[in-house]
């Protein structure tokens, strides 16, 4: 007989996450197997970096893996020695490096009993059959397991739409590879596309490693995050049922009475996202992502004031320049650009790399599970292409709309139903009601 198991693909933060809820929920003798292709557990792309100077940009007192031990991570790294935490103070209110989030989330992965089987396989392709599920790996190694969840992160970043980018030498197209920055002369000037959270960390990454020649960063609007700051959580009453016009102007409204303090307004919507993300219609769901989302996200998405104040003193200096626009051709060692208002400049650059934030539409996506699972019918995008096709429960939705039994999402997958599903706090409350759902159905099954 096959031993009773779930899956988790992907063991980033969000299947780390979900690992220790399982641990604690499952029935006795259930396996939890972590399957992850790349070479680390329990980190993912965020919390990969080797660099000090990523910071996480919520602060250390809500990054607990643990909503009933709220203090946990802030415990963790007091424990810890000033090598393993590059400097970085143990306070609840500051901004812990990236990596040593991510050497707590090992930590964790590697203490909880009872443990999780850790599998280095890239799985391609899942067949369903009579309720079970065989997980295909890219070495022809096939796993069996009772259900599955889907916790594969963020995507890589699209390649932007522009003649002749992909073949021009000075081309990256994602900031988090090694040679994104590798033999890069210092003097030249570098273009990012983005200036969103990727773009300022690769910023910090050009500044640490003594880039001296001009850095430019490009996108639609042109808009940079918004720096932390004194925050007091405003006590406000939302109309939750509202329409997303009567809802922006409540907030703008709130916002401007609040005397400056627009961060405590945005900290008070946040924990009502999810019920205001589902309550819009679609219309007003696409209305949002066309011309409200980049502004809601430097609100939301802000950079801790260590960050911001390196950011602000490149721009001061002139080396650091934020332009709206978009590139619309590639020459040997130049880029053209179209900036907002339809004036083209020419750049002369030595790299131009993406920093365009994570593809989330899955038909895009060059990750070959997603294909498969789209290809074969076992999921499909969700109505704004946000991500997969899911239901509150995270339950994969088939093409043609069943719901599935034993196929799950979670985390950065799921954002098409949740919308704001990338913040460790959303994804560990998140992690805890589908471990709980899975548990619950384990027990079903041994029924």
């Amino acid at each position: 007989m096959t031993i009773p198991s779930i899956a988790i693909v992907g063991a980033g933060a969000s299947g780390t996450l979900l690992a220790l809820q399982l641990s604690r929920k499952v029935p006795a003798g259930t396996r939890i197997v972590l399957i992850e292709r790349n070479a680390q557990f329990g980190v993912g792309l965020a919390y990969s970096t080797q660099n000090p100077n990523h910071l996480v940009n919520i602060p250390n007192g809500r990054m607990s893996a643990f909503d009933d031990q709220p203090n946990h991570f802030v415990d963790w790294m007091q424990r810890q020695s000033p090598h393993i935490l590059d400097g970085a103070p143990a306070a609840g209110s500051a901004f812990a490096p990236r990596r040593v989030y991510g050497a707590y989330l090992r930590d964790l992965l590697i203490a909880v009993k009872p443990a999780p089987k850790i599998l280095h396989e890239e799985v391609v392709s899942i067949e369903v059959r009579g309720g079970l599920s065989r997980l295909r790996c890219a070495s022809g190694r096939v796993l069996p397991a009772s259900l599955v969840v889907f916790a594969t992160g963020n995507d890589r970043p699209a390649t932007p739409d522009a003649p002749g980018l992909k073949e021009a030498p000075f081309w990256r197209p994602d900031s988090w590879r090694m040679d994104a920055f590798a033999t890069l002369d210092p003097g030249l000037p570098v273009l990012l596309i983005g200036t969103g959270p990727t773009a300022v960390d690769a910023v910090i990454t050009l500044l640490d490693q003594g880039h001296v020649g001009l850095i430019y960063t490009v996108s639609r609007r042109g808009l940079l995050s918004r720096s932390h700051g004194p925050s007091v959580v405003m006590p406000i009453q939302l109309p939750l049922h509202a329409g997303l016009g009567e809802l922006t102007r409540f907030v703008r409204q709130e916002a401007d009475a609040s005397g400056g303090n627009w961060r405590g307004v945005i900290d008070a919507v946040f924990p009502f996202l999810q019920d205001i993300w589902r309550s819009l219609s679609l219309a007003e769901r696409q209305r949002f992502l066309r011309h409200l989302r980049p502004w809601w996200d430097v609100h939301r998405q802000r950079m801790p004031e260590k960050v911001a104040a390196r950011i602000d003193a490149a721009c001061t200096s002139g080396q650091l320049h934020i332009l709206a626009g978009r590139i619309t051709q590639c020459e040997s060692n130049a880029v053209w650009l179209r900036l907002r208002g339809g004036r083209d400049t020419r750049l002369e650059v030595g790299r131009v790399v993406n920093c365009s934030g994570p593809c989330t539409d899955p038909a895009r996506s060059d990750d070959p599970l997603t294909q498969a699972i789209l290809r074969d019918g076992l999921a499909r995008p969700d109505e704004c292409r946000l991500g997969l096709d899911v239901t509150r429960a995270g339950a994969l939705l088939s093409r043609p709309g069943t719901v599935s039994r034993s196929l799950f999402a979670l985390g950065p997958p799921t954002r098409g139903a949740f919308w704001d599903i990338t913040a460790i706090p959303v994804i560990r409350r998140q992690s805890e009601v589908l471990a709980q759902h899975l548990a619950d159905l384990m027990r079903e099954h041994a029924d």
